[in-house]
């Protein structure tokens, strides 16, 4: 994998999470606003790895103006649940006061049936629960290390007013806030295109999944989406695994860390 050189000032919003738990709309909300953002730039370089075919990434050149930069683990193999893009970053360089660390999580069954949705045959519940361990072992690295850390419950739509939530973490995060970060998406550019702020880096088409980010790209706002009608229908050894390896303790924890830093109280089932 290489990365190209990041020794700018420029300062890194660094998102991560189990795939799947509501981070492409967030990242479209930062993109509205004006914030350029990359889509998967790190996982990418590791899928192309994965085929012994050389690739970089440049994601940006001399400005000051911060970045979005969303990771996601899972849900293909184990190297997708294991890499640890906080650490790829830090070994470029970039010191811990340029970056900023967002945690997204979602209800781990709600997320498990998006897997199950969109990948029933490539995928499977071990997979799913080491993305979970993992992204928790970033989120307790990044403190440690003194990286500034923010933890979003995508469920968290479901409660409140999505404009006083992103205004809540924009404030977390110290970027100004604007309401075409959740309203109006329908005139805004396609994911890739110029003005979109959103940079889709070349993919290996082996790990395309056609019309996967379709939602957002047609949505007319943020707005919250629920899959609990699916959970229903899981696995049950599925549940009962993902379940008894404390995937949903996990959940919570974020559930009351993201209560915490942005004042706020989430139901904790759908």
């Amino acid at each position: 994998m290489s990365l190209d050189d990041l020794a700018d000032n420029s300062h890194i919003i660094l998102s991560i999470s189990p795939c799947r738990s509501g981070s492409t709309a967030i990242m479209r909300a930062f993109g509205a606003m004006g914030i350029d953002s990359h889509l998967q730039p790190l996982k990418n370089l590791l899928r192309w790895h994965s085929l012994e075919v050389k690739h970089h990434w440049q994601p940006y050149g001399g400005t000051t103006k911060p970045i979005y930069i969303k990771e996601t683990l899972g849900p293909f193999s184990q190297a997708e649940v294991q890499f640890n893009p906080l650490e790829l970053l830090l070994a470029t360089g970039i010191s811990v006061e340029r970056l900023s660390l967002l945690v997204i999580g979602r209800l781990p069954l709600e997320t498990w049936a998006s897997w199950q949705y969109w990948w029933p045959e490539r995928t499977n519940a071990e997979l799913l629960i080491k993305a979970y361990q993992q992204t928790e072992n970033i989120r307790q690295q990044a403190q440690l290390l003194g990286v500034e850390t923010t933890t979003m419950i995508y469920d968290a739509f479901r409660d409140y007013p999505v404009d006083m939530l992103i205004q809540r973490l924009c404030h977390r995060l110290g970027i100004n806030y604007y309401s075409k970060a959740v309203e109006g998406w329908h005139q805004l550019p396609r994911f890739g295109e110029k003005q979109s702020n959103i940079f889709i880096p070349q993919m290996p088409e082996v790990f395309a999944t056609q019309h996967i980010r379709h939602r957002v790209e047609e949505a007319t706002g943020l707005s919250y989406y629920s899959r609990a009608n699916e959970v229903g229908q899981l696995n049950k050894t599925d549940i009962t695994r993902i379940e008894q390896a404390g995937v949903p303790e996990i959940y919570n924890h974020w559930r009351q860390l993201c209560e915490m830093e942005l004042g706020l109280t989430i139901t904790s089932s759908s």
